[in-house]
C-alpha cells in the first residue's frame, strides 16, 4: 500500500492527511497558527483521498474556530480531541481531585489536600448543575467559550433552579448524614448561592489553563454571587434577644413539668441542658456537638480566682477541624450539672446523649422547635425563625456585649480570624441594645434623665405609702418635693 503525504493548505496554517501502511482510511493532523507541535493523528473515516481531504479541511476549520481566541500562551495540541466542553473538562478535573482525595494529596495548583467528603458533593454538583446548564442549556458549550457573562448567567440560573429551572419538578433529594441516607424535602424558592459556590467553577478553569486546554486570554474572571443584604439578613439565624431568652427560661420548667411520661420528661430535661450549654459554648450544632464525649471535657480550676472552666476538644471530623474551646465558669457549671444528671458519664459516653440508650443525639431540631412553640417565641421580632444555630449566634452576641475580644470569640467558634465575628455576629434585634442606647442618651441629655429619675422616685414613694395605708398625691410636686436629694411630704390626707 502506497504511503501518501498531502498538505491541506489553509490561509491560516496547514494540515496533513496521510495513508498509513496497513490502514484502510486516511489519517489527518494539523499545525495550528504559531503553536508548537502538531495535533494527534485522527482518522478521516474515508479511504478515498478526495473525501479525506474534504474531511480534513472541515476538521481543520473546526479546530481553528475552537482555538481562535488563543492569542496568548500555548495550547496542548495533543489534547484538542479531548472532550473540551466545560462539562468534559469538569469531569477531567473531578477525576484528578478524586484520585488526590484517595491518596491524601493536594491537587495541582491547590494549597490544600483534597477532601474525601467533598468527592460526592462535587460529583452531584457536576451531574445536577454543570451538566444541565453548560451542556443542556448552553448546548455543550466549549470551555474556550466561557466568559464572565456566561458565568453571571449561570449564577442567575442557579438562583432560580428550584423555581423556574429543572429543580422545580423535584420534591425531595437524598442526603447523607453520618453514613445514613435521608430524604430531604426541598423548598421551591429562590436560592442564594454561598460565597464559595463558584469555587469549583474557578478550579475547573484553572485546571484547563494549567493543562493547556485554554489560554490565559480564554480564562475569565469568575464573578462572586452577590447577595442582597435583605436576603443575607433573612437567611441568618437570629440570636435570642434578652426578652426572648427570659421567656424561654420561664417556659422550660413548665414544659418539663407538662411532659406526659417520664421518658419524655427526661428528654425535655436533656434538651434544656443542651440549649443552655450550647449558648455558653458557641460551637456548631450537628457534628461539633454530637461527637463530644466526656473524655473530651476537662475541668480546670484557676488557682488565683478558684473559678472553674471547662476545656472541650472538638473532633477533627468537623468543618473547622480539631480545636479546643474554653467554656466560661457558668457554662462549665452547667456541664458539671449535666454530668451529675446523666446516666452516661464514662469517658467513652457522649455528653449530649439520648437519656434512654446513651447514643449521641445527632440533631435536636424537632424537640427544639416544639419547645419554641410551647414558649410562643418561634420567631425573632424581625420575623426570622429560631433554630439550634441561634444558640451559636447567641453566644457570639453575648460575648461581644460582655467585651470579650473578637479574636478570642473567633478562636472558640472555629473561625480563622475575627472578620467573620465582626461581619456576622452581634447584629441581632435592635431591641437588645435598648439599655446601651439609653445609657448613651443619659450622657447626651442628663437633665432629661434627671427629671425622669425624680418622677420615678416619687411614684415609687407614693406606691410604698399606699401599700402602708397612706394617701399621697403628686400635684406639681406639692404633695411631695425633692429637697437636697430627699423626698419631703408636703401634704397628706392622713
Amino acid at each position: 500500500m502506497t504511503i501518501q503525504n498531502v498538505v491541506v493548505q489553509d490561509y491560516r496554517g496547514k494540515g496533513v492527511i496521510r495513508l498509513f501502511s496497513k490502514s484502510k482510511n486516511y489519517f489527518m493532523r494539523f499545525k495550528i497558527n504559531e503553536q508548537k507541535g502538531w495535533t494527534a493523528w485522527r482518522t478521516t473515516k474515508s479511504s478515498i483521498f478526495a473525501e479525506a481531504a474534504k474531511a480534513a479541511s472541515e476538521e481543520y476549520a473546526r479546530i481553528l474556530d475552537q482555538t481562535k481566541d488563543a492569542t496568548k500562551g500555548s495550547i496542548d495540541l495533543a489534547r484538542v480531541y479531548d472532550d473540551l466542553t466545560f462539562e468534559g473538562v469538569a469531569r477531567q478535573w473531578f477525576e484528578e481531585y478524586k484520585q488526590c482525595a484517595a491518596n491524601g494529596t493536594k491537587p495541582s495548583g491547590s494549597t490544600k489536600k483534597a477532601s474525601i467528603k467533598q468527592v460526592p458533593e462535587y460529583e452531584k454538583h457536576i451531574d445536577r448543575y454543570i451538566h444541565e446548564f453548560f451542556s443542556i442549556e448552553k448546548k455543550k458549550l466549549k470551555i474556550s467559550r466561557i466568559t464572565k457573562k456566561v458565568l453571571e448567567e449561570y449564577i442567575a440560573w442557579r438562583r432560580t433552579y428550584y423555581t423556574e429551572g429543572p429543580g422545580k419538578n423535584i420534591d425531595t433529594v437524598k442526603v447523607m448524614r453520618n453514613g445514613k441516607s435521608y430524604e430531604h424535602k426541598l423548598k421551591h424558592k429562590v436560592m442564594e448561592l454561598p460565597s464559595g459556590a463558584m469555587g469549583m467553577i474557578n478550579s475547573v478553569l484553572q485546571y484547563a489553563l494549567r493543562h493547556g486546554l485554554i489560554s490565559a486570554s480564554q480564562c475569565p474572571e469568575v464573578p462572586k454571587p452577590v447577595k442582597d443584604f435583605r436576603d443575607i439578613k433573612q437567611s441568618r439565624r437570629p440570636a435570642f434577644s434578652k426578652a426572648h431568652w427570659e421567656a424561654l427560661e420561664k417556659a422550660i420548667p413548665n414544659y418539663i413539668k407538662n411532659a406526659p411520661r417520664d421518658k419524655e420528661r427526661r428528654a425535655r430535661e436533656n434538651l434544656a441542658f443542651y440549649i443552655r450549654i450550647m449558648a455558653e459554648m458557641g460551637i456548631r450544632p450537628g457534628k461539633e456537638h454530637n461527637q463530644i464525649q466526656w473524655k473530651h471535657v476537662a475541668f480546670n480550676e484557676d488557682e488565683r480566682t478558684q473559678a472553674v472552666t471547662a476545656l472541650v476538644t472538638i473532633s477533627e471530623n468537623t468543618k473547622s477541624g480539631t480545636r479546643q474551646v474554653v467554656v466560661a465558669p457558668y457554662g462549665a457549671a452547667l456541664l458539671k450539672e449535666l454530668k451529675e444528671w446523666s446516666e452516661y458519664t464514662s469517658d467513652e459516653d457522649y455528653v449530649f446523649a439520648n437519656p434512654v440508650n446513651g447514643k449521641p443525639v445527632i440533631r435536636f431540631d424537632a424537640s427544639f422547635n416544639k419547645l419554641m412553640e410551647f414558649a410562643q417565641i418561634t420567631h425573632s421580632v424581625d420575623g426570622r425563625k429560631y433554630a439550634p444555630y441561634s444558640l451559636r449566634h447567641t453566644y457570639a452576641t453575648r460575648s461581644r456585649e460582655a467585651g470579650l475580644p473578637d479574636h478570642i470569640i473567633a478562636m472558640n467558634m472555629g473561625h480563622e480570624n475575627e472578620t467573620m465575628v465582626q461581619r456576622i455576629y452581634g447584629q441581632d434585634e435592635i431591641t437588645s441594645h435598648t439599655e446601651t442606647i439609653i445609657a448613651k442618651d443619659k450622657k447626651r441629655n442628663p437633665e432629661h434623665h434627671k427629671s425622669l429619675a425624680t418622677d420615678l422616685l416619687i411614684q415609687t414613694v407614693i406606691g410604698v405609702a399606699q401599700n402602708n395605708g397612706l394617701v399621697l398625691e403628686k400635684d406639681n410636686n406639692k404633695a411631695l418635693e425633692i429637697i437636697d436629694g430627699e423626698i419631703k411630704v408636703i401634704k397628706s390626707d392622713t
